[in-house]
């Protein structure tokens, strides 16, 4: 069939489900997400490195496969683990603009989801000297889908309906199955189906509904607009019914027809339905609508990312700003004097991670809940000494988390890296930080049907401590539910 094209809003996905309900799919959601996108340092300078990190995660119930994550709008002169930066582009050291990852299974449930992590190692422009400018990029993650609808439906003869209503009878209802996705598949009949005398017939309405923003496609490339906003959508009816039409989508729906999302959004059909068996006095049926598509969903970085050209760096051939003519400017290194303090920060720790196992039984975590925590190390001018690890269960009063203004049930522990920082004194009320390796990865011990509060700060040599903001992502919430 042919596509016509619209304008698509691209968004993260956030929640979105296809489920049944009494008219056979309704629900609140679930499907592939972008769980977040970012990079652990925001403002560089020309030729500096930073860590573009996303997670993704799937919430629904079907298998996603061939997934594949993309990187866009972000300039890259090469893709190489040797590759520098250029003037003008940014350098990929690790990674690949585009990569296939494995599929996403299903979650266990009552268990917690399991995010897949996927990073890239880039470099920042050169830029001529003392030129800002601001940059922002884009995660695509596609992968291939289906969404299940199905509908219970009885259906009586008109007498038995009668009959029923006349004795105040409760009439039959249908009961349904859901399937979360990003489509939600809506089945409805008139309910119950009544069945008059010389008739066979009965109207079927199918509509599908893209909950939450991304964008359905065919085959297996997501960025083939002329494939976009396709699905593929297959009717099966049990024994005793057959479709009545014999043209159009519904003669070729009990196949398989490739429909069209009008403006990505939603495609609605209403097809004639016959009975091939009599009906006695009542039966059930049930009807199941499948689509197979491909979906996919993008995410802009948390936080632009703002480069500046280093002042001692000349472009080539001694071009200027871009359109301007010049040499450029050089600024020698300071000569002689004394080295200054170090007063400058960490930067703040991002992309807290945490992972669930229960406490094992005859050790010190019996009955407790064994959390496992990671993060990005941020970066520092001199170098990061080692973190601070917050444990409380008081939501904090502001925004921002920092020594100042923790009350009494956030306490801290610390642990060094190179330079090996004392454990600090106070003991933390309800949580104790078990271990704390080199590598980042902090264990906690919590009580079960708790909600807690989890922050981390950089410290350097110097005792100069990093943020701890809500915001900025160094700080979680979790709820550690029951055994």
């Amino acid at each position: 069939m042919k596509l016509a094209l619209f304008g698509i809003i691209l968004a993260v996905i956030v929640s979105g489900c296809t489920g049944t309900g009494d008219s056979g799919n309704t629900g609140t959601g679930g499907s592939v997400i972008i769980k977040s996108f970012s990079a652990d340092e925001t403002n560089l300078q020309g030729n500096d490195r930073t860590t573009l990190s996303t997670e993704i995660i799937n919430t629904g119930d079907s298998k996603a496969t061939a997934v594949k994550i993309q990187l866009l709008d972000l300039d890259t002169a090469c893709a190489q683990p040797s590759c520098d930066s250029t003037e003008t582009q940014w350098g990929l050291s690790s990674g690949k603009t585009s990569d296939v990852l494995t599929d996403l299974r299903i979650n266990t449930p009552g268990e917690e989801a399991i995010a897949k992590q996927y990073n890239w190692r880039v470099q920042s422009p050169k830029l001529p000297a003392n030129l800002p400018q601001t940059y922002d990029a884009k995660a695509r993650v596609s992968f291939g889908y289906s969404t299940t609808a199905i509908k219970q439906i009885k259906i009586v003869t008109l007498s038995e309906y009668q009959r029923l209503k006349t004795n105040g009878q409760t009439l039959p209802v249908t009961t349904a199955q859901p399937s979360n996705g990003p489509l939600k598949i809506d089945v409805r009949v008139a309910e119950p189906v009544r069945i008059e005398e010389g008739s066979t017939t009965f109207l079927l309405v199918i509509e599908v509904t893209n909950l939450i923003g991304g964008t359905t496609f065919l085959a297996d490339n997501p960025n083939d607009v002329s494939k976009w906003n396709l699905a593929n959508l297959k009717l099966t009816l049990p024994s005793g019914l057959a479709m009545a039409e014999t043209s159009g989508d519904c003669a070729a729906i009990t196949s398989s027809v490739t429909i069209e999302l009008s403006k990505g959004k939603s495609y609605k059909t209403q097809c004639e339905v016959k009975t091939t068996t009599n009906i006695p006095v009542s039966v059930d049926k049930t009807v199941n609508v499948k689509a197979d598509y491909g979906y996919f969903v993008e995410s802009k970085l948390s936080v632009p990312i703002s480069v500046i050209g280093k002042s001692n760096y000349v472009p080539p051939s001694g071009g200027g700003a871009p359109g301007q003519a010049g040499t450029g400017t050089v600024t020698p290194p300071a000569s002689g004097g004394s080295t200054a303090p170090d007063t400058e920060p960490p930067n703040t720790v991002r992309n807290i991670q945490v992972q669930k196992f229960a406490g094992q039984p005859g050790t010190a975590s019996a009955g407790k809940w064994q959390y496992t925590i990671s993060f990005l190390e941020p970066s520092d001018n001199v170098g990061v000494a080692g973190f601070e690890i917050y444990v409380g269960t008081i939501q904090p009063a502001t925004g921002t988390w920092n020594t100042a203004t923790l009350d009494a049930s956030n306490e801290v522990k610390k642990q060094g890296l190179a330079s090996n920082i004392p454990l600090g004194s106070r003991t933390p009320q309800g949580g104790t930080v078990e271990s704390f390796p080199p590598n980042g990865v902090a264990r906690l011990l919590l009580d079960p049907n708790t909600s807690y509060w989890i922050g981390i700060l950089a410290v350097d040599a110097s005792g100069n401590r990093g943020d701890l903001s809500t915001s900025a992502g160094s700080v979680i919430q979790i709820q550690t539910g029951s055994f």
